[in-house]
């Protein structure tokens, strides 16, 4: 499998998805009972002048569960290019991995002075984005092998 490392969606448009996402819940009190951030946390993600709040892929994924729809994880796959097919998980697996290592490097490199630059703060938010949307693509991928069975 050949990696290929996708453009990142704007900080509004995060914003959008999250705000609606969020809204599919049933508001920000159910949403925040129905993940590991509260009530706070998720109006930040919903704020397009906070691009460092960006909703994390394991909140996503509880919010996306808990009103059944994949109104964020949907978007990206569909905007970004993503194909997911059953039986690739394997190949996700070690990209997930490498994409693990990747942003660890990049951290190690980035803190060896002992500080982050704005610069490099937006370095790293690339790096952790490309490994949360194979994080996506493996719970896809999961999920769609979970609809063979009867």
């Amino acid at each position: 499998m050949v990696a290929t490392h996708r453009p990142a969606i704007s900080s509004r448009e995060h914003a959008r998805l999250a705000g609606d996402l969020i809204d599919a819940c049933g508001g920000l009190a159910e949403a925040s009972r129905t993940c590991r951030v509260s009530e706070g946390v998720l109006s930040t993600y919903q704020n397009p002048n906070r691009p460092e709040c960006n909703m994390p892929a394991d909140v996503m994924a509880d919010l996306e569960k808990h009103c059944g729809q994949a109104a964020y994880s949907g978007f990206i796959r569909r905007n970004l290019g993503l194909t997911v097919e059953p039986g690739n998980l394997r190949d996700l697996g070690c990209l997930l991995t490498e994409e693990g290592a990747d942003f660890q490097s990049y951290i190690r490199r980035a803190l060896a002075d002992g500080r982050l630059t704005p610069n490099e703060i937006d370095e790293a938010r690339r790096e952790l984005a490309q490994a949360e949307t194979v994080l996506i693509r493996c719970r896809a991928s999961l999920d769609a092998a979970e609809q063979t069975f009867p």
